[in-house]
């Protein structure tokens, strides 16, 4: 523990970004069927690199772009960008109390992959709570039920492409960690993401909405979801300066009751016991994997 320890303002940071990035899916499902989703990521890449070079250049200067373990780096973008796109995705074809729930099974996907790309063992017990994970999941979904058969398939393969993607990209980043500055390699990203959606724009031929009176609300809610990633960036970031990361990730859970309520409030979401029974299921199995990290970490098995 060092003099910059803070737990309490790591956990309002934490919470402030769980809070922001509810808030980021609500405002992207609100606007989708007045823009495409390629142009709401293009706004939302372009406008969240601003903040992030100013605060980059303060704590790196002109080393901010200086990333050593460049095919790792790219490795990390990519993943990235596949796990943000699918997860909005999923936000605009399913509920966002669903796609939330779902996106809840990364742990599950990093303790799965950590072995393949980090040469990570994991036992029998942490197996059993991967397969009680993925058991949650299929509570939630309730396969054969009427709500089941209301689903979109593509939102639902979106749904679980992004936790699948979003372990990827944690690996990623716990190799760059290793010799890279978090600040750098979150630059690089939203840069290489601003050009990939502007690209897909032009190549697409997907217009950005003429800006005016009717469409002031629309212009400021996609740069809004650009400035709000940026702040969610420094936030994540700053909150695990502050406190140990496996102190902080049980208060990860929090944007499942968050989403439930975003989901009723805003959207007429139904949440039923199933949902609510397997949501329950797959944060215990996700809580146990963590505690017995921790458990072998302690214990210098891991």
């Amino acid at each position: 523990m060092t003099s910059e320890q803070n737990l309490p303002l790591a956990i309002t940071f934490l919470m402030a970004q769980i809070v922001i990035s509810i808030a980021i899916g609500a405002f992207v499902k609100s606007i989708s069927a007045e823009t495409a989703l390629i142009v709401i990521l293009c706004f939302r890449y372009i406008f969240s690199i601003p903040l992030l070079l100013v605060y980059g250049y303060i704590q790196r200067g002109r080393a901010l772009f200086q990333v050593t373990q460049k095919s790792v780096l790219v490795a990390r973008i990519i993943a990235g960008l596949m796990g943000l796109a699918s997860y909005l995705y999923a936000v605009i074809q399913l509920s966002i109390s669903l796609a939330t729930v779902l996106a809840q099974t990364m742990s599950l996907f990093i303790t799965m992959m950590a072995p393949l790309i980090l040469a990570e063992r994991i036992g029998i017990r942490r197996v059993a709570g991967i397969s009680t994970g993925f058991i949650g999941v299929l509570i939630v979904l309730n396969p054969g039920s009427e709500i089941f058969s209301s689903y979109s398939v593509e939102g639902l393969i979106a749904g679980m492409l992004s936790p699948f993607c979003g372990a990827l990209m944690y690996i990623f980043l716990r190799k760059l960690g290793a010799s890279d500055a978090p600040i750098s390699t979150a630059i690089w990203y939203n840069l290489a993401g601003s050009v990939l959606f502007l690209l897909l724009m032009v190549f697409l031929d997907l217009s950005v909405p003429v800006f005016s009176a009717d469409t002031y609300g629309l212009w400021s809610i996609l740069i809004g979801i650009g400035l709000a990633s940026s702040l969610q960036q420094f936030l994540m970031a700053r909150s695990h300066q502050l406190a140990e990361a496996s102190t902080l990730a049980p208060f990860h859970y929090a944007s499942a009751p968050l989403s439930i309520f975003v989901g009723i409030a805003a959207f007429n979401d139904h949440i039923s016991l199933n949902f609510i029974l397997g949501t329950l299921v797959i944060i215990g199995a996700s809580w146990y994997i963590l505690r017995r990290e921790q458990h072998l970490k302690r214990t210098g098995r891991l």
